[in-house]
């Protein structure tokens, strides 16, 4: 198993398309999800999930399901157990985020930076540049970035390599 959820190949983009169609209640339930591993730095089982949200298994499995088709969560072929809810990784990586809630981790680069717009909080990214491997902090207040720890530093893409995002320094 890799470091990143980003890394699945069996995960697609959310389109526009598909964001239209997504019933509000699966709406809810992501955004549950979504707090949850904001909060606990941690994805929460389905026996957690139906007694937080008083739904039956069989429901709270059919909108897991939804989700990962659509590409917003990502869980382990073998056990289905929630691994990731975009942006947020339920496993370490290399770039965590200090929250007023405490300790979590972002699936990547981008995961780390948008959590801004999501979620009304001022937090820290601490993460390493893929090339040199020397540490970088940026901060986030007011949703907006406030500090970096050097300059130099950007997101880039490597397509040739992989579809992963990653932060350099430069």
């Amino acid at each position: 198993m890799s470091d990143s959820a980003c890394d699945s190949k069996e995960t697609k983009s959310l389109s526009s398309e598909d964001s239209n169609h997504i019933l509000p209640e699966v709406r809810r339930f992501y955004s549950y999800l979504t707090e949850r591993m904001l909060k606990n730095g941690s994805p929460p089982s389905l026996e957690s999930i139906c007694k937080d949200l008083s739904i039956i298994s069989s429901k709270a499995f059919d909108h897991l399901n939804t989700l990962e088709g659509l590409g917003a969560i990502y869980r382990r072929p073998e056990t289905r157990e929630i691994v990731a809810v975009y942006p947020f990784s339920g496993i370490r990586t290399k770039h965590r985020l200090k929250t007023p809630y405490g300790i979590t981790y972002a699936n990547c680069a981008l995961d780390a930076l948008c959590i801004t717009h999501l979620f009304d909080i001022d937090y820290k990214i601490f993460t390493e540049c893929h090339v040199c491997k020397r540490d970088i902090t940026i901060g986030i207040n007011n949703r907006e970035i406030d500090y970096i720890s050097h300059e130099g530093i950007m997101v880039w893409e490597s397509f040739k390599t992989s579809s992963l995002p990653h932060i350099l320094c430069v």
